[in-house]
């Protein structure tokens, strides 16, 4: 149980046995809803302002390790090698056996669902009495830890699956054919997030670090480095929310990271139009002088090729039988002069040709270095440590599960789930 330090007394929904794995809200005003899935093998809906249960589903043989609600409709996997499909009142439509090890994550979209397992297989179903695998694909070569539909692509075009074997991938649900890899985690990715109207993807993994990566193209673009393991994630008004191991929520302050983002990459853009310049001018200067070079090369064979100068008074006669012949020879030098001085030209125009491909190679590794990675210091890895949210300080039991309701954060600690306020904690970083 988890260990809260003296403060307000904190909103605390009870009732699981085991630990909450897996968490969602839905609904709006009377009807907002809060969904736990548990170790014990339930499912429970909550009354988020009274903390009582509404209704418990019950029916898998084991833990719980994701569910969630779309519409009328919840999904939930187990380890028990099944996945259900019930309706809000707890009936269940259809469950799923089409898994010969354990599913590990789902997420849905319309009346579809998706569900990655612990061989790494992503599996497409459809809803209803009548839902059916409709798809199947080898998605990574170790455990699917995560999966979910891009929350800014309301069309359900985009599903995104985070793995042990250190990659993010993104799919295309109807074809099964992949979009774009992400690589740069160096262990087991754990969670993963969207912001910025879907265009930013966050992801959490076992080495410490949490990243952020362009959707479109899969490029990283900030590597946060962490004090510990990131289990979960929620975004509220673009901040995100971290659930650790050490049973502490940090958040990200999303104008402070864009801040710190904007200021480096000004600053690696300033030095690689300063490492751009020198190169080009050191290029032109090298050029400058082999053309040079040349020249004098050209003017040398011009001069050898002159005919010697003969004294006056000597060679007189014949000198009209010899005229032919000299200006022959004269004519035939000149034309070979002519041939060596135009071959000579076109070396070096692909020398010339040569160097500018190689400095445009070196721009490119200057651009590496523009575009590196951000790490952003650690102070900017705010705990919430102010009075009015000390609630979310534990010790022992680490941060499984995370998820945002209207203006509150729900935040599953070993059996409990706790409610604070996101838009308090960000006032008072």
């Amino acid at each position: 149980m988890s260990k809260v330090p003296a403060g307000p007394k904190p909103t605390v929904f009870k009732g699981h046995l085991d630990r909450v794995w897996s968490m969602c809200v839905t609904g709006e005003a009377e009807t907002l809803t809060l969904y736990t899935g548990s170790e014990d093998g339930t499912i429970r809906a909550w009354n988020v302002e009274t903390c009582e249960v509404k209704k418990v589903y019950q029916s898998h043989k084991g833990a719980i390790a994701s569910i969630v609600v779309q519409d009328d409709n919840i999904v939930s996997a187990s380890v028990d090698h099944t996945v259900i499909h019930w309706n809000l009142a707890g009936e269940i439509q259809k469950t799923f056996t089409q898994f010969e090890v354990s599913p590990r994550a789902v997420a849905a979209t319309g009346d579809s669902f998706a569900v990655g397992c612990v061989d790494g297989k992503l599996k497409f179903f459809s809803m209803g009495a009548e839902g059916a695998l409709t798809n199947e694909v080898n998605a990574h070569n170790d455990i699917i830890s995560c999966v979910a539909f891009n929350s800014g692509d309301e069309s359900g075009t985009q599903i995104f699956t985070a793995s042990y074997d250190k990659t993010i991938k993104s799919w295309d649900p109807a074809t099964g054919a992949k979009a774009q890899l992400f690589e740069g985690h160096t262990n087991h990715v754990k969670v993963i997030a969207f912001g910025n109207g879907g265009a930013t993807l966050f992801s959490g993994s076992r080495d410490e670090t949490v990243r952020t990566w362009n959707v479109m193209d899969g490029k990283p673009i900030i590597v946060l480095q962490m004090p510990g393991l990131c289990n979960t994630m929620a975004v509220y008004q673009g901040n995100l929310y971290c659930g650790f191991s050490d049973g502490k929520v940090r958040v990200l302050l999303n104008r402070v990271i864009q801040a710190k983002l904007a200021e480096f990459k000004k600053q690696n853009h300033t030095e690689f139009e300063a490492k751009k310049k020198e190169a080009e001018a050191k290029l032109e200067k090298t050029i400058k002088k082999m053309k040079a070079q040349l020249q004098k090369r050209i003017k040398q064979l011009q001069e050898a090729s002159k005919p010697a100068e003969v004294p006056k008074g000597e060679g007189e006669e014949g000198d009209e039988e010899a005229a032919p012949a000299e200006e022959a020879a004269e004519a035939g030098d000149d034309a070979r002069n002519a041939e060596l001085g135009e071959k000579m030209q076109q070396e070096l125009d692909q020398q010339v040709e040569f160097l500018r491909r190689n400095l445009q190679v070196k721009i490119a590794d200057y651009g590496k270095v523009r575009d590196r990675k951000l790490v952003v210091d650690p102070e900017l890895l705010q705990d919430y440590q102010s009075h009015l949210v000390q609630t979310l300080m534990y010790e022992g039991p680490s941060i499984l599960a995370m998820c945002v309701g209207e203006k509150n954060l729900y935040i599953g600690s070993d059996n409990e789930v706790i409610k604070s306020s996101p838009h308090l904690a960000v006032q008072n970083l």
